[in-house]
């Protein structure tokens, strides 16, 4: 087995193999093992609750809306919270929300709570409203939804994440920490809430993150207030930054080497260059494009939609390019962001090649350290010289964290050998 310096490293033939493969086992024929994938950006807990929740995320009318509501609703006893999830009313024929009375007439008097898909708007009906609500999941349930999170996690080669949610303050990290995930996990802290936290420390397990700025919340005039004050706190900043503006007021706040941007929805070249110029990484979601083609193609410009999300101008003017899912929007899915970035249809001329979409995704291989590993069947690198979007679907063999094998048997391997 031979292992190359970069993210993916293709393991020879069985022939030339002289240490006896990962731990002792033989690989099949054509696998390649890589370091283990990163996902720089999502939200632990509102994935975990989206396991519970009415799954709207496919709902094309108002009526499939209410059926799916009413359906849940009489499997869920009086008094107990209906919760849904991932309404986006683009997507809808009739491309608006529901009213507070169409959702009372859906949900037969049970209390509800309906995130949209963005996380950035809650619905509630007449009920909750009543009851004052939301009633939190109970902790064995979450704890169950959040366990199998990071089964999933795992499975698809993920071994450490960066929870991005702008309202994390000691206690939510206190509570990530209680759910022990199989993968490491840094946790954003919301800009006004660093009391008592420092950058890069840890609460139980989870690391301390950068400081999370949002302007739809904090408002765009007093970014630079909030850049300042997590700085002098020794926090980094991560500013969502969705359209141009967002993203010249992060500029205007005064962000520099080690700050970030997140998602980078609409760019200017120019805000390129600056990006580049002040080292200023970037953290940006693939799959975004390749899921969503209909909505911009239906809501964005045709001038627009060259500055969406963009990648390979983003890498030719030097910017550091992180990706992610921002599940629950999108899922926690790496190869599929790889697969994204080479395949997107909405401007093509920001596809990247294979190796720049691989190393969104994760890190070389760092000798003398206990290895965080990923086993794939395939080489993404093989795959997309003839088929780019099938990268998403190579299989995920093994998975080691910290050396230790949590994910994969060899004994089931097609063609591979155990101990």
């Amino acid at each position: 087995m031979v292992v190359h310096a970069g993210l993916v490293a293709s393991l020879q033939a069985a022939g030339d193999a002289t240490d006896g493969g990962v731990g002792g086992v033989d690989l099949p024929p054509g696998a390649v093992i890589c370091g283990g994938f990163s996902d720089h950006h999502l939200h632990l807990l509102a994935t975990a609750a989206a396991r519970r929740s009415v799954d709207l995320s496919t709902a094309r009318s108002l009526a499939e809306v209410a059926d799916a509501l009413t359906d849940a609703a009489l499997r869920t006893p009086p008094g107990r919270w209906l919760r849904a999830w991932g309404l986006d009313e683009s997507y809808l024929d009739e491309q608006r929300l529901p009213t507070v009375d169409e959702l009372d007439r859906a949900t037969a008097g049970r209390p509800l709570v309906l995130h949209h898909r963005t996380g950035h708007l809650r619905l509630h009906n007449r009920a909750a409203d009543a009851a004052g609500g939301p009633d939190p999941l109970p902790f064995d349930e979450l704890a169950e939804a959040v366990a199998a999170v990071g089964a999933e996690l795992l499975a698809h080669g993920v071994t450490a994440v960066t929870d991005a949610t702008h309202t994390n303050d000691r206690a939510a990290l206190e509570l990530l920490d209680r759910f022990r995930l199989p993968v490491r996990v840094t946790a954003m802290v919301g800009a006004d809430h660093l009391d008592g936290l420092a950058f890069g420390t840890t609460v139980g397990s989870v690391t301390v993150g950068p400081a999370k700025i949002m302007p739809p919340h904090h408002g765009l005039d007093r970014v630079a207030e909030r850049v300042a004050a997590a700085h002098h706190a020794g926090f980094p900043v991560a500013v969502h930054a969705v359209d141009v503006d967002e993203l010249q007021a992060a500029l205007d706040g005064g962000l520099g080497p080690g700050d970030r941007i997140e998602h980078l929805g609409l760019s200017l070249p120019e805000q390129l260059t600056e990006l580049a110029a002040r080292r200023i990484a970037v953290v940006t979601q693939p799959t975004f494009v390749t899921r969503r083609a209909a909505k911009y193609r239906r809501e964005l410009s045709e001038i627009e939609q060259g500055w969406l999300y963009r990648l390979r101008s983003a890498v030719e003017a030097g910017v550091e390019l992180r990706g992610s899912s921002d599940a629950p929007v999108v899922p926690a899915r790496p190869l599929e962001q790889v697969a994204a970035a080479m395949t997107r249809t909405v401007t093509p001329s920001e596809r990247i090649d294979v190796d720049a979409a691989l190393g969104l995704i994760g890190a070389p291989l760092s000798v003398g350290a206990a290895a965080d590993l990923v086993v794939l069947a395939e080489d993404p690198r093989s795959v997309a010289r003839t088929d780019p979007a099938r990268v998403a679907d190579i299989a995920v063999l093994a998975v080691w964290r910290n050396g230790r094998l949590l994910v994969g048997d060899a004994r089931h391997w097609p063609g591979g050998k155990g101990p």
